[in-house]
Protein backbone atom coordinates (compact mmCIF):
# COMPACT_ATOMS: atom_id res chain seq x y z
CA UNK A 1 0.00 0.00 0.00
CA UNK A 2 2.72 2.44 0.56
CA UNK A 3 4.32 1.96 -2.45
CA UNK A 4 1.42 3.80 -4.19
CA UNK A 5 3.65 7.19 -2.27
CA UNK A 6 6.58 6.33 -4.19
CA UNK A 7 5.75 5.71 -8.03
CA UNK A 8 5.78 8.87 -9.22
CA UNK A 9 9.51 9.74 -7.62
CA UNK A 10 10.80 6.64 -8.88
CA UNK A 11 9.17 6.59 -12.28
CA UNK A 12 11.13 9.97 -12.63
CA UNK A 13 14.02 8.52 -11.72
CA UNK A 14 14.48 6.23 -13.89
CA UNK A 15 13.16 8.37 -16.87
CA UNK A 16 15.79 11.28 -16.01
CA UNK A 17 18.81 8.29 -15.77
CA UNK A 18 18.78 8.04 -11.99
CA UNK A 19 19.73 4.67 -10.35
CA UNK A 20 17.05 3.46 -8.01
CA UNK A 21 18.62 1.88 -4.80
CA UNK A 22 17.53 1.11 -1.61
CA UNK A 23 18.72 2.95 1.45
CA UNK A 24 17.49 5.29 4.14
CA UNK A 25 15.84 8.38 3.41
CA UNK A 26 19.11 10.36 4.22
CA UNK A 27 20.53 8.48 1.46
CA UNK A 28 18.25 8.53 -1.25
CA UNK A 29 18.46 12.26 -1.65
CA UNK A 30 15.10 13.53 -0.35
CA UNK A 31 15.78 17.26 1.12
CA UNK A 32 15.78 17.23 4.62
CA UNK A 33 13.16 20.09 4.65
CA UNK A 34 10.69 18.04 3.01
CA UNK A 35 10.82 14.40 5.44
CA UNK A 36 9.35 16.11 7.91
CA UNK A 37 6.39 17.06 5.58
CA UNK A 38 6.19 13.69 4.26
CA UNK A 39 5.79 11.81 7.72
CA UNK A 40 3.50 14.07 8.97
CA UNK A 41 1.31 14.73 5.40
CA UNK A 42 1.53 10.60 4.66
CA UNK A 43 2.05 9.54 8.19
CA UNK A 44 5.29 8.69 10.24
CA UNK A 45 7.98 6.30 7.95
CA UNK A 46 6.76 7.84 5.16
CA UNK A 47 9.93 9.65 4.45
CA UNK A 48 11.74 6.32 4.32
CA UNK A 49 10.12 4.43 1.98
CA UNK A 50 10.14 7.33 -0.34
CA UNK A 51 12.45 7.55 -3.51
CA UNK A 52 13.67 10.67 -4.14
CA UNK A 53 15.41 11.86 -7.45
CA UNK A 54 19.10 11.39 -7.41
CA UNK A 55 19.55 13.16 -10.94
CA UNK A 56 18.86 16.90 -10.50
CA UNK A 57 21.04 18.56 -13.20
CA UNK A 58 20.88 18.06 -16.88
CA UNK A 59 17.66 16.74 -17.31
CA UNK A 60 16.48 16.60 -20.46
CA UNK A 61 12.89 15.68 -20.75
CA UNK A 62 10.71 15.42 -24.17
CA UNK A 63 6.97 15.12 -23.46
CA UNK A 64 4.60 13.86 -25.95
CA UNK A 65 1.31 15.79 -25.31
CA UNK A 66 -0.91 13.87 -27.75
CA UNK A 67 -3.86 13.40 -25.31
CA UNK A 68 -7.23 14.85 -25.07
CA UNK A 69 -8.39 13.72 -21.46
CA UNK A 70 -9.40 16.66 -19.14
CA UNK A 71 -8.33 16.84 -15.45
CA UNK A 72 -11.46 17.41 -13.54
CA UNK A 73 -10.72 21.32 -12.96
CA UNK A 74 -11.43 21.19 -16.87
CA UNK A 75 -7.78 21.68 -18.46
CA UNK A 76 -5.79 18.70 -19.81
CA UNK A 77 -4.79 16.34 -17.88
CA UNK A 78 -1.39 16.16 -19.58
CA UNK A 79 -0.55 20.06 -19.09
CA UNK A 80 -1.52 19.47 -14.98
CA UNK A 81 0.87 16.00 -14.95
CA UNK A 82 3.66 18.90 -16.71
CA UNK A 83 2.51 21.33 -14.11
CA UNK A 84 3.13 18.85 -11.07
CA UNK A 85 6.58 17.98 -12.84
CA UNK A 86 7.22 21.67 -13.08
CA UNK A 87 6.34 22.20 -8.74
CA UNK A 88 7.96 19.00 -8.00
CA UNK A 89 11.38 19.75 -9.33
CA UNK A 90 11.48 23.62 -8.84
CA UNK A 91 9.43 23.69 -5.03
CA UNK A 92 10.86 20.14 -3.61
CA UNK A 93 14.10 19.78 -5.12
CA UNK A 94 15.13 23.83 -5.96
CA UNK A 95 15.68 23.11 -9.34
CA UNK A 96 15.47 26.04 -12.21
CA UNK A 97 14.23 25.46 -15.45
CA UNK A 98 16.85 25.81 -18.15
CA UNK A 99 19.07 25.64 -15.53
CA UNK A 100 18.98 21.90 -14.08
CA UNK A 101 16.52 20.76 -16.40
CA UNK A 102 14.82 21.44 -19.50
CA UNK A 103 11.03 20.27 -20.66
CA UNK A 104 9.86 20.41 -24.33
CA UNK A 105 6.29 19.72 -24.85
CA UNK A 106 5.97 18.73 -28.54
CA UNK A 107 1.76 19.02 -29.25
CA UNK A 108 0.15 16.64 -32.05
CA UNK A 109 -3.19 14.86 -32.70
CA UNK A 110 -5.98 15.70 -30.29
CA UNK A 111 -3.14 17.59 -28.01
CA UNK A 112 -2.92 20.33 -30.78
CA UNK A 113 -6.52 21.68 -29.52
CA UNK A 114 -5.25 22.65 -26.18
CA UNK A 115 -2.51 25.35 -27.34
CA UNK A 116 -5.08 27.34 -29.39
CA UNK A 117 -5.83 30.73 -28.45
CA UNK A 118 -9.76 31.21 -27.40
CA UNK A 119 -10.98 32.79 -30.45
CA UNK A 120 -9.53 29.48 -32.68
CA UNK A 121 -10.78 27.66 -29.78
CA UNK A 122 -14.18 28.92 -30.13
CA UNK A 123 -14.63 28.71 -33.62
CA UNK A 124 -12.81 25.43 -33.71
CA UNK A 125 -15.27 23.42 -31.10
CA UNK A 126 -17.95 25.79 -30.77
CA UNK A 127 -18.91 28.32 -27.21
CA UNK A 128 -17.72 31.36 -25.90
CA UNK A 129 -15.62 30.72 -22.74
CA UNK A 130 -12.43 30.04 -25.00
CA UNK A 131 -9.66 27.71 -24.03
CA UNK A 132 -9.30 26.02 -20.06
CA UNK A 133 -6.18 25.42 -20.55
CA UNK A 134 -4.69 28.66 -22.55
CA UNK A 135 -3.79 30.31 -18.60
CA UNK A 136 -2.12 26.79 -18.03
CA UNK A 137 -0.19 26.98 -21.19
CA UNK A 138 0.96 30.38 -20.61
CA UNK A 139 2.09 29.65 -16.99
CA UNK A 140 3.98 26.72 -18.32
CA UNK A 141 5.91 28.96 -20.82
CA UNK A 142 6.56 31.75 -18.10
CA UNK A 143 8.22 29.21 -16.07
CA UNK A 144 10.44 28.00 -18.72
CA UNK A 145 8.76 25.27 -20.43
CA UNK A 146 9.44 24.93 -24.24
CA UNK A 147 6.32 24.22 -26.35
CA UNK A 148 5.64 23.39 -30.14
CA UNK A 149 3.04 22.59 -32.16
CA UNK A 150 2.39 20.16 -35.02
CA UNK A 151 2.10 21.90 -38.86
CA UNK A 152 0.13 18.29 -39.89
CA UNK A 153 -2.57 18.82 -36.98
CA UNK A 154 -2.68 22.68 -37.52
CA UNK A 155 -3.71 22.41 -41.58
CA UNK A 156 -6.15 19.33 -40.15
CA UNK A 157 -7.93 21.65 -37.87
CA UNK A 158 -7.08 24.72 -40.95
CA UNK A 159 -5.27 26.08 -37.71
CA UNK A 160 -2.92 28.97 -38.69
CA UNK A 161 -0.10 30.37 -36.42
CA UNK A 162 -2.47 33.54 -35.53
CA UNK A 163 -4.65 30.70 -33.78
CA UNK A 164 -1.78 29.12 -32.14
CA UNK A 165 -0.90 30.89 -28.26
CA UNK A 166 1.61 32.80 -28.36
CA UNK A 167 5.28 32.02 -27.79
CA UNK A 168 4.58 28.25 -28.98
CA UNK A 169 7.22 27.08 -32.20
CA UNK A 170 6.40 25.03 -34.65
CA UNK A 171 7.05 21.80 -36.00
CA UNK A 172 6.76 20.50 -39.44
CA UNK A 173 5.59 17.11 -37.88
CA UNK A 174 4.77 16.62 -33.77
CA UNK A 175 5.60 12.55 -34.64
CA UNK A 176 8.94 13.05 -36.32
CA UNK A 177 10.11 15.83 -33.49
CA UNK A 178 9.40 13.70 -31.05
CA UNK A 179 11.54 10.91 -32.84
CA UNK A 180 14.36 14.26 -33.66
CA UNK A 181 14.27 15.11 -29.37
CA UNK A 182 14.77 11.32 -28.61
CA UNK A 183 17.83 11.60 -30.95
CA UNK A 184 19.30 14.60 -29.25
CA UNK A 185 19.01 12.82 -25.79
CA UNK A 186 15.82 13.99 -24.47
CA UNK A 187 14.11 11.30 -22.49
CA UNK A 188 10.52 11.12 -23.73
CA UNK A 189 7.42 11.16 -21.48
CA UNK A 190 3.64 10.51 -21.90
CA UNK A 191 2.13 11.32 -18.72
Amino acid sequence: MHTKNIVLPMLLAVIVGGSVQAGSSASLGCPASEREQMDAEFGEGTSEITRCLSTRDGIKVMINFSGSTLHKSGVAQQLKNIENIVNNYEHFYGMKANKNYHIVVVGYGPGGRFLINDAAYNATYGGTAGNPSRPLVESLIARGVYLVMCQNTMRSNRWVTADIISGISQVPAGVTAVIDYEYAGYKALNP
